[in-house]
């Protein structure tokens, strides 16, 4: 599953009825910038930033040109009117980055190769997660202690996504992703 980067468009035919209904049509031309489905996409209303109040995540199970499936009403959101003008863009959201994490805490359960440094110190570990899909675990060093722990890869939610774990004498001090 790819993604991409700026999905945005703006919702040119809202879907009927507008709070249940399953396609809507974006701007036209901009179906193309939008990654394969199935994505999670935000739609919320123009002049305004995405909040609880106002937006509703959708998964988009298949475009065709520039028309939209969509299942409604996903990880909590609640359906809402949608109208023509709404904002739409395919975002990072709470479930992306669970799969993530759900998957880097069960590495152990995935088969995995070691690659050693010269000083027999664990350099990399892939863990093949099947589909083609696989985490690489990096070691740094400083001496023989850890500093930081790199994973990065793609995941069962199709999103690649890198996690630092920083350490200072054997005790995480910071996690970072991007």
């Amino acid at each position: 599953m790819a993604y991409k980067n700026f999905t945005y468009s703006t919702v040119a035919t809202a879907p009927s009825p507008a709070t249940s209904g399953t396609s809507l049509v974006v701007a036209s031309g901009d179906g193309t910038k939008f990654p394969a489905v199935p994505f999670n996409a935000t739609i919320w209303p123009t002049g305004s930033n995405p909040l609880t109040t106002n937006a509703e995540i959708v998964t988009v199970i298949a475009v065709s040109t520039d028309t939209m499936t969509i299942v409604r009403a996903q990880e909590d959101t609640t359906a809402r009117s949608v109208v023509a003008g709404d904002q739409i863009a395919a975002t990072i959201t709470a479930k992306m980055l669970f799969s993530f994490e759900e998957v880097s805490n069960n590495l152990h359960s995935y088969p995995a190769s070691y690659v050693y440094d010269v000083n027999d110190n664990i350099d990399y570990i892939t863990y093949d997660l099947g589909n083609s899909l696989s985490i690489v675990k990096t070691f740094n060093y400083t001496g023989t202690d850890v500093t930081s722990i790199v994973l990065s890869g793609n995941t069962p939610s199709g999103i690649t996504l890198t996690k630092t774990l920083t350490y200072t004498s054997g005790v995480i001090t910071s996690i970072a992703y991007s």
